[in-house]
């Protein structure tokens, strides 16, 4: 083989090893935009969802993250705890409720 001949195919593979991993570059970024992170939003979503279905029940519901953890509980709930510990009647059912507890 000649030197030109030489020349010329190492700069082929050249050119084919360029032009592969630029096309590799692209396909991963590609990816990574419409597969890993819709994929990533779905997490969150069905995350929120489950978050929401859960304070519906209108009773404390434990929330995690690694070793953390905190009770979460619905501000609509609350308000509808707080109406009803204010009306006369739900006043009522705290004095009996603490009676019950004293004399247990």
């Amino acid at each position: 083989m000649t030197k030109k001949a030489k020349n010329k195919t190492n700069t082929l593979l050249i050119v084919l090893v360029v032009w592969f991993a630029l096309s590799a570059i692209y396909m991963v970024q590609d990816l990574w935009r419409n597969g890993i992170s819709a994929t990533y939003q779905a997490g969150y979503q069905k995350a929120i969802t489950d978050i929401m279905v859960s304070s519906q029940s209108c009773q404390p519901f434990d929330v995690y993250i690694g070793e953390n953890k905190t009770q979460l509980i619905s501000i609509p709930c609350l308000e509808a705890i707080q109406k009803q510990a204010q009306s006369p009647q739900g006043q009522q059912n705290i004095a009996s409720n603490e009676d019950e507890s004293v004399t247990n």
